[in-house]
């Protein structure tokens, strides 16, 4: 009996190839963009699955509250691991990792040719590979980085340096000063961890390094805040917030009274998603999620639609079914078969369509995702479900109205117009553009709220800045490399910062002076910048209070500036020049008051900032490294200007690559999230427009179809091919211009509350709506138009002699 259906179903199939295409197609391509969407939200949700244990696995970090301001840290100090562990029994494990805070040259074997400049470098305890699962090709995971100056490195790395030598044993020379010898290759982290790393150092190597060397080990005994990440194993089954609650009191007592810390711990499985801790966004896949179920429900509804309007067509076939001896339940059954078969080719052709395509869809996310990701258990019984889904929504309904015709009704022709569910289409119809037109809406006003981003007034001149990180290499030749930069045509000004703009800034705790207007007790932390005295100029920010001597502040010790935001922050007077505050327990006078500029992500409002600016800037920090700004004279040929850039940087650090990015492309990587999201909205978009008029286009084909005789006795009796196709489309506009009316408010509901999360944000227009209604009648009337023209143009005599 089944092969009776299939074969069935197969002559169907190829009998009406229009239709079948339409079907197969529309299913097809939401099937695709469903697997692809699916795929991204399964790998998002699904961070560290791979670490054994994960359940038991947290990330220790600490919630302070500064007069009012919530802050999250996840840095532990380096004795935070060891010191837990020795106090608590819950304490299973741990493991402690640090990251450089910006890209670091790494060579092999100190040859100048084979530097490279490393994102993912971690410097991480011994059990660093046991503690996260990450298995190790050659070395032993044990004892690889029981040593100072020891590495494992990823495959992908042991390539790069060394193409197919054996790495063990080589030597990594990092930042041009410290050699590392290589004890152990690992397998490449997979995409969906927290800890990438493409090579990890030995963790006890920072004893030995630098000033921060020093520091380390001066003893400082403390679980709190500080420089590492620490990930522990704790006991099954323990209370997270008691526990949380308790760490304190495993401090000594002058640790105890110096510091407000509530800690708190994170599953390893939820960091990614965490939006203070991770790099996620939970919001936005949430979104993700949703348009999953939506571009599936639009590509069913199109496959329901023109199965049941196709309905009348197999009328007789049931009539006849019915009255040699089927049951209703074996005809929902053959119907049922014949759309299972469908959706099966439909999956067939959509996973064709998702390998050619997925590079592309990801590749608009800005995200990678493993190969072998794609076969998992996980996955396969995702795809699996789709299919399911789609087979048992796909089928049923069509099976449902298709088994309930009447034999005798079907058999004498007189089945009615509503047997066949016709207002439920219309109800589809209405449903389709509807979700059609408010994806438009939302996707106009994401891509308005980029815009905005892009032109509002942030307070700083972005406009032909050029920022140029150098290393502690230039140190002692700043003066010399800034004044050869300097004179270089199309160069108008220069300035240095401690941090790239937009990319980092230090954070103090200030306190005002006793002086009634600020209360002792009360700290709050600001963001500070350490600048030269060009920087203010350069950026074009504007003074609210300007100092009396620029040139007596720059020289000035213990002074500083703020902005206006600070002021309002620190209950200070409206004009605090020569205030005194407690600055991260030194006393700094305030020399100036900046207007309030953006210094970071436009999703929050400007927060209160100081700045310290000195003539030689370098000399508080320089030995660090730095990021030299660079105002480039409108009408620069950019690119001889960076080689001759380039050959002043290699003058006086010849090992260090040239890294250089212009300020208002690092501006824009604030709000790549929303970028993307409004890439997202066009992909969405374009699918929904195309599986509505599909479905529109499938309908309006049999709705012309079924009326041939109507319109050839209406062409004979007189009527125009205007008045036929104006008879043909308008009741199908008529659903459309419903579904805008449906849509418009549940368009400006979803955008407000979007627009809510930002500080500076568009104001929606009423011209979007109409735009949008307007884009979506058009279409619709275009995809009807051409099947009505098709049928009034026909010849009569042709339609009238039609069976």
């Amino acid at each position: 009996m089944f092969k009776n259906y299939v074969k069935i179903a197969s002559r169907n199939l190829w009998k009406f190839k229009l239709y079948s295409f339409i079907n197969i197609g529309g299913l097809a391509i939401g099937l695709a963009a469903c697997m692809m969407m699916l795929l991204y939200v399964s790998h998002e949700r699904n961070y560290n699955d791979f670490v054994a244990n994960a359940n038991n696995k947290f990330l220790l970090a600490t919630e302070n509250n500064f007069n009012g301001e919530i802050m999250r840290h996840r840095y532990m100090s380096y004795a935070s691991g060891p010191m837990l562990k020795e106090k608590s029994p819950l304490v299973l494990n741990y493991a402690r990792l640090q990251t450089p805070y910006q890209p670091v040259v790494v060579r092999a074997n100190n040859i100048a040719g084979d530097a490279f400049t490393e994102k993912n470098i971690v410097f991480a305890d011994p059990n660093f590979f046991q503690f996260f699962s990450y298995p190790l090709i050659t070395g032993n995971a044990v004892a690889a980085l029981d040593r100072p100056y020891t590495a494992v490195i990823s495959r992908a790395t042991a390539q790069k340096y060394f193409g197919q030598e054996n790495p063990i044993g080589k030597v990594l020379v990092y930042d041009n000063n410290y050699k590392f010898e290589i004890t152990g290759v690992a397998e490449n982290a997979p995409s969906n961890t927290t800890v990438p790393f493409a090579m990890v150092l030995s963790l006890s190597s920072k004893l030995t390094m630098g000033e921060e060397g020093k520091y380390l080990s001066s003893g400082q005994q403390f679980i709190g805040g500080g420089g590492f990440s620490t990930y522990y194993e704790l006991k099954p089954g323990t209370d997270l917030n008691k526990f949380a609650a308790s760490i304190p009191s495993m401090n000594g007592e002058e640790r105890r009274k110096a510091s407000n810390d509530e800690f708190f711990f994170t599953s390893l499985n939820n960091i990614h998603l965490d939006k203070k801790l991770g790099d996620g966004n939970l919001k936005y896949l949430n979104i993700i999620s949703l348009v999953v179920v939506l571009v599936l429900l639009l590509a069913l509804i199109n496959y329901m639609s023109l199965a049941t309007a196709r309905a009348t067509l197999r009328a007789k076939e049931v009539g006849v079914r019915k009255a040699i001896g089927a049951g209703r339940i074996k005809i929902a059954y053959q119907f049922f078969t014949e759309s299972g078969l469908y959706a099966v080719i439909a999956f067939m052709v959509g996973i064709a369509i998702f390998y050619v395509f997925q590079a592309n869809f990801f590749g608009i996310l800005g995200v990678h995702i493993d190969a072998q990701y794609l076969f998992t258990l996980r996955m396969a019984g995702l795809y699996v479900g789709l299919l399911l889904i789609t087979i048992i929504i796909a089928g049923s309904y069509p099976a449902f109205i298709l088994s309930a015709f009447k034999p005798v009704a079907t058999l004498y022709g007189t089945i009615s117009k509503s047997a066949g569910g016709s207002t439920v289409r219309k109800v589809f119809t209405v449903l389709q553009f509807s979700i059609s037109v408010a994806l438009i809406i939302c996707g106009v006003i994401v891509h308005q709220q980029i815009q905005h981003f892009q032109n509002v007034h942030t307070g700083v001149d972005r406009n032909n800045v050029l920022m140029i990180n150098f290393k502690s290499t230039i140190h002692p030749h700043y003066a010399a490399f800034n004044n050869e930069v300097q004179q270089l045509a199309g160069v108008k000004q220069t300035a240095t910062a401690q941090y790239p703009m937009y990319e980092g800034f230090d954070m103090f705790f200030i306190r005002p002076k006793s002086d009634g207007k600020g209360n002792d007790n009360e700290s709050t932390a600001l963001p500070y910048f350490s600048v030269d005295s060009s920087f203010i100029s350069l950026l074009g920010l504007q003074w609210s209070i300007a100092p009396g001597d620029y040139q007596e502040l720059i020289h000035a010790k213990n002074t500083l500036v703020i902005n206006e935001k600070a002021i309002e922050k620190l209950g200070l007077r409206q004009n605090p020049v020569n205030e005194t505050i407690n600055f991260a327990g030194a006393t700094m006078r305030i020399g100036g008051v900046l207007k309030n500029f953006n210094y970071e992500t436009l999703e929050n409002a400007i927060g209160p900032m100081a700045i310290g600016i000195t003539e030689n800037a370098m000399n508080a920090w320089g030995e660090r490294g730095g990021s030299m700004f660079v105002k480039i004279a409108p009408g620069t040929s950019i690119k001889p200007l960076m080689e001759r850039l380039e050959t002043i940087y290699k003058k006086y650090d010849a090992q260090s690559p040239f890294q250089y990015m212009f300020l208002d492309e690092t501006f824009n990587k604030l709000f790549i999230n929303e970028t993307r999201l409004a890439s997202l909205f066009d992909i969405f978009i374009s699918i929904t427009i195309m599986l509505a008029c599909l479905g529109l286009f499938g309908l309006a084909a049999f709705m012309t179809e079924q009326r041939t005789k109507e319109i050839g006795i209406r062409k004979v009796l007189g009527s125009s091919v205007q008045q036929i196709i104006k008879l043909l489309s308008l009741d199908f506009i008529k659903l459309v211009f419903i579904a805008v009316i449906i849509a418009a408010p549940i368009g400006y509901f979803a955008m407000h509350q979007w627009l809510e999360n930002f500080a500076y944000h568009v104001d929606i227009q009423w011209w979007v709506f109409v735009l949008s209604g307007l884009g979506a009648v058009t279409v619709a009337f275009i995809t009807v138009g051409y099947q009505s023209l098709k049928a009034a143009t026909r010849n009569p005599i042709k339609a009238l002699k039609q069976d």
